[in-house]
């Protein structure tokens, strides 16, 4: 139900910062000032969740039923949905659905062509980029922070180890995850993602601007007040990010093409994940600022909010579609200009 899809959504995500805590727990057992950290035992250790999880995913993740049924297997369809009412002891409900239109048949490279058609049509072509460039910055920021901040903890002053600060910022995400679950279930999708973005804004340009007065020795008592508020808010409103926009890439695309939108956005998640710590190198190198990299990720998050204003569709407790002609279009923040000479109209 649209009611429950921020709360699942929030449940997931937080099992990212159990991860995140299960790693920095790691770290603190082998060596909490940081110096002198075994790498290969740390490795192994980090794999060992990925087994338990890979058997726990095989034997109990079903498939979506609305997945099946828009590619045929009525039956399949059937099946799960038999096996979620058994499972919530509702054996006496129904499960007979109005059978969705299946997609044509096609080869694999003409289905592969038909769904990026659809995300790139003239209804979703510019919230797929303000989507694919919004996963971008979030794992930019996220990853870059996290790759940032233990090496910045190990030279500013945050009145205990490096190794329990990252816990302490691991703990912090669970707040943001809350936060999240609220905005996300009370405010529509939009507003949220700005909201998410202008307080990263303050939170890392605080940090930042306190962690260069640290390195340097000029902090005052209200640098340190800055800098811890700047870690919690980045670490806390990080996670309303991954919430709320994963959650609306998951909603934008119908079912025939949803797989594949959902997968660009990660793919330009991942993406930024992997140039962050390359490019917290390459800056840091440069310009010997510990504070620039996050200069730079509040930047990247302004033009973000620009571009989030104006995303055309909101889908805050709307049905799910299941074909593209089915996506309908709401009225952005600000509207474009043809769209206000409709309203007006």
């Amino acid at each position: 139900p649209a009611k429950y899809r921020i709360l699942m959504t929030a449940l997931m995500q937080g099992m990212f910062a159990v991860g995140e805590l299960y790693s920095a727990s790691l770290v603190w057992f082998d060596d909490p000032m940081m110096k002198h950290l075994d790498w290969r035992w740390l490795l192994l250790m980090g794999a060992l969740p990925s087994v338990v999880f890979f058997g726990l995913s095989y034997f109990f993740l079903e498939q979506s039923p609305s997945y099946l049924s828009i590619n045929g297997d009525y039956d399949g369809a059937k099946a799960v949905l038999e096996s979620l009412r058994d499972s919530n002891g509702q054996g006496d409900v129904s499960v007979e659905f109005h059978k969705l239109p299946p997609k044509a048949q096609s080869t694999p490279v003409q289905a592969i062509a038909e769904n990026f058609w659809i995300i790139f049509s003239r209804k979703l072509w510019y919230s797929t980029i303000t989507l694919v460039y919004s996963t971008f910055v979030l794992n930019f920021f996220y990853y870059g922070s996290l790759y940032a901040f233990p090496q910045v903890v190990t030279e500013v002053s945050i009145n205990s180890t490096p190794a329990i600060s990252l816990i302490l910022g691991c703990l912090w995400e669970y707040p943001g995850m809350v936060l999240a679950t609220i905005l996300g279930s009370y405010y529509a999708r939009k507003p949220v993602l700005i909201g998410y973005l202008i307080a990263s804004i303050f939170a890392l340009v605080s940090f930042a601007l306190s962690a260069d007065a640290s390195v340097e020795g000029r902090a005052l008592w209200w640098h340190h007040i800055l800098l811890q508020a700047g870690y919690i808010g980045i670490k806390s409103f990080s996670l309303v990010g991954f919430i709320c926009a994963y959650q609306y890439a998951t909603e934008i695309y119908p079912t025939v093409a949803r797989t594949t939108g959902t997968s660009a956005c990660v793919a330009g998640g991942r993406l930024g994940g992997m140039v962050a710590p390359l490019v917290f190198e390459w800056l840091t190198e440069l310009t010997s600022d510990v504070g620039a990299f996050f200069h730079l990720v509040a930047v990247l998050c302004m033009i973000n909010v620009v571009l989030v204003v104006f995303l055309p569709i909101e889908t805050a407790g709307m049905s799910l579609e299941d074909h593209h002609e089915d996506v309908d279009e709401s009225t952005p923040l600000i509207p474009h200009e043809s769209k206000e000479k409709e309203i007006m109209a």
